[in-house]
């Protein structure tokens, strides 16, 4: 049961106007991150999508800085290409998030 309400709630996730709100809950997770795989994980989910405002970049920016599982595996292939990724997105940054 618990399957079917996660395959309809995906369901529902990626319609265009619910991706914003995923890739919101996605970039707290990561926030709340406390171990390598479950970084690995939802860095794999967070690659899926190629955009992101600006207020999602700058809370992206500020994980790596500040939760130690993510600063820890920045070099790993994953994680390094996801926030490689985002600097394609840089025009976005205040100049705060880019130092």
């Amino acid at each position: 049961m618990a399957a079917s309400f996660e395959c309809r709630l995906l369901a529902v996730a990626t319609k265009p106007q619910y991706l914003s709100l995923w890739r919101d809950l996605l970039i707290d997770e990561l926030s709340e991150s406390g171990s390598f795989a479950q970084t690995h994980i939802v860095i794999a989910k967070l690659l899926k999508h190629t955009e992101f405002s600006a207020t999602q970049i700058e809370q992206l920016v500020q994980i790596a800085r500040s939760n130690r599982q993510v600063a820890w595996i920045i070099g790993d292939s994953d994680v390094h290409a996801f926030y490689e990724s985002l600097l394609k997105h840089k025009h976005k940054l205040s100049g705060e998030a880019e130092s």
